[in-house]
């Protein structure tokens, strides 16, 4: 028996009705716990990679936000990281209905910059990545829920991270209801992939990854 909450007390109670010898296994993961990931700030924000110069995208992303109530829009905020050249992309930003809530960063992101600012976000949004996209996988070891917009049906990446969400890649409406869907899953304390590795791993019988990287990453000790 899996079980999903808060605490371990329900499983205590649980195996102690039914008894030591005679009652059912009950067991807890962290992949399957409604606390995930703690101390997450009230406000959301919504990082967004698009590609260099790429007005569309842009302007997908741009109404896609703005869809949000006046109501609601104090919890949100958008940060767009998007090389460009000229005043285009800045003057589209400052020109859309809640520009107070939208950070253009133009320039170049390095790893380690990226994997903080990846680890800060509610959710990620990414354009149309490439297979070795280095935001998308930084985005998958920080296990943030991510949606890709796409321009065809099955893009190449993120196939089997149960954190991930598909958008079209030119439909401001599929771009915001997938970002929706993924603030619930991090309202719901979406945990990391490796917990869910983990899990699959103790669930199936096959050995922990995670010990068996610990294991490869002892040094060596030397033979007598």
């Amino acid at each position: 028996m899996v079980f999903r909450g808060r605490t371990q007390c329900l499983p205590l109670q649980i195996g102690t009705s039914y008894g030591v010898s005679s009652g059912p296994l009950v067991e807890t993961h962290r992949a399957l716990s409604l606390g995930g990931r703690d101390h997450r700030s009230t406000v959301h924000n919504i990082m967004a990679i698009l590609p260099k110069n790429n007005g569309d995208s842009l302007s997908t992303l741009l109404a896609a936000f703005d869809a949000i109530p006046e109501a609601w829009i104090g919890n949100y905020q958008l940060e767009i990281i998007m090389r460009f050249a000229g005043r285009v992309i800045p003057d589209m930003v400052a020109g859309s209905y809640y520009a107070d809530h939208v950070q253009l960063i133009g320039e170049d992101i390095a790893t380690l910059d990226l994997a903080e600012l990846c680890s800060s976000a509610s959710v990620i949004t990414i354009a149309d990545p490439a297979l070795d996209s280095r935001a998308f996988s930084t985005a998958v070891d920080c296990g943030v829920a991510t949606v890709v917009r796409a321009n065809s049906l099955l893009p190449k990446v993120g196939r089997g991270y149960v954190g991930g969400l598909l958008a079209d890649f030119d439909r401001p409406e599929s771009v915001h209801v997938a970002l929706f869907h993924a603030l619930r899953l991090t309202e719901l304390g979406f945990p990391h992939p490796e917990a869910w590795d983990e899990l699959a791993a103790r669930l199936i019988g096959a050995p922990d990854p995670e010990a068996s990287v610990r294991e490869r990453r002892k040094p060596a000790t030397a033979s007598r």
